[in-house]
């Protein structure tokens, strides 16, 4: 190993950028190096490492020869977004991971920019992308929203402020195991010092965490239900006779749906009543329309004038086109009335 290669500098904002490994995943790229040793080179900037911080621990710690390869940036916001775009190809990383870069690439670039991401700088590299703010920009370089972009921002910062009081609660928040959620994370970064340390406390000791589900033996030997109660019908029927998701039985709803398309025939009916220039059912065709559809006229007079008595006119059966009309004139003219009292007033 090279004097250049064994003073390698280890930045500490870098290094946290990194996720970090598993003692199993560790333990295995250690015993993969020792037999193979470094088969791909560690990077740096300016001497300084960006990207193979766990395989510079073994290479020192066993004494492995490692190549290097440089990059160079402008600035240390170009780095950071360099390693953030890097870490988020990897594959194993988890989803809370994958937002915490992309908060910390959002983060990098405002400062790169001037700190307003709304702004377009009017000289530079950066006036290659015109009206459009960091967010976007971000947003459509990962394929995701704009809005992610920014809740990460606030994402990452809340990370942070806990990352401050607690190593050991950014561990767990980066790998899934905190029980809270990123939105209560975000809010750490409004929150008192106090409270962020009794948070990162509650992190750490797993009070988050949502108790497991009861999986006692009488649970898990329960036999599932086969039948239901209709909550029309109220009657116990088996699950067969009823639809996916549904509380009433298929019989209950074929009802149902009659008594709908009734409903649409009586009001039919009586538009056509209404709407007679006469005032009258012709015998042809009317007369055997309400004959089929609605012998029970009295209920569509009820129904639409409720209130109102029309026992002495109403006559359940239609026996002809007289007879209807002649029983039935003074409901058709009431119904007129009602309909344009109702018109005067809508208007």
């Amino acid at each position: 190993m090279s004097e250049q290669q064994a003073t390698l500098k280890v930045d500490q904002e870098f290094r946290s950028l990194i996720p970090p490994l598993t003692s199993e995943e560790y333990n295995l790229l250690q015993a993969t190096m020792i037999k193979e040793g470094c088969r791909h080179p560690l990077v740096v900037w300016d001497g300084t490492l960006i990207d193979g911080h766990n395989r510079y621990m073994v290479c020192k710690e066993h004494h492995i020869d490692f190549a290097i390869e440089e990059k160079t940036f402008a600035t240390r916001e170009d780095a950071v977004i360099w390693i953030c775009q890097n870490q988020r190809g990897r594959r194993n990383i988890t989803e809370e991971q994958k937002t915490y870069l992309v908060g910390k690439e959002y983060e990098a670039s405002q400062k790169k920019r001037g700190g307003n991401q709304r702004q377009s700088p009017p000289t530079g590299e950066n006036e290659k992308l015109g009206s459009h703010g960091v967010s976007e920009v971000i947003a459509k370089s990962h394929n995701v929203g704009r809005r992610y972009v920014e809740n990460a921002g606030a994402y990452a910062k809340g990370v942070d402020a806990i990352a401050a009081v607690s190593s050991t609660a950014k561990e767990k928040i980066l790998t899934g195991r905190s029980g809270t959620t990123k939105a209560a994370v975000s809010e750490a970064r409004r929150m008192d010092p106090e409270k962020v340390k009794d948070f990162a406390h509650k992190i750490e000791s797993d009070q988050l965490k949502r108790p497991a589900p009861d999986t006692s033996t009488n649970q898990q030997n329960e036999p599932a239900p086969t039948t239901q109660v209709c909550c029309r019908c109220k009657q116990e029927k088996p699950l067969t006779e009823y639809h996916p998701k549904m509380k009433t039985c298929k019989e209950c709803m074929k009802g149902t749906q009659s008594r709908a398309q009734e409903g649409r025939e009586m009001q039919a009916i009586a538009d056509a009543m209404i709407n007679n220039p006469n005032g009258r059912i012709t015998p042809d065709s009317d007369l055997g329309i309400l004959a089929a559809s609605c012998a029970r006229f009295s209920e569509v007079i009820h129904l639409m004038l409720p209130g109102i008595d029309f026992s002495q006119t109403s006559q359940p059966v239609i026996e002809d086109a007289a007879t209807f009309n002649s029983s039935q004139e003074k409901a058709t003219a009431l119904l007129r009335a009602k309909k344009n009292e109702r018109t005067v007033r809508d208007e």
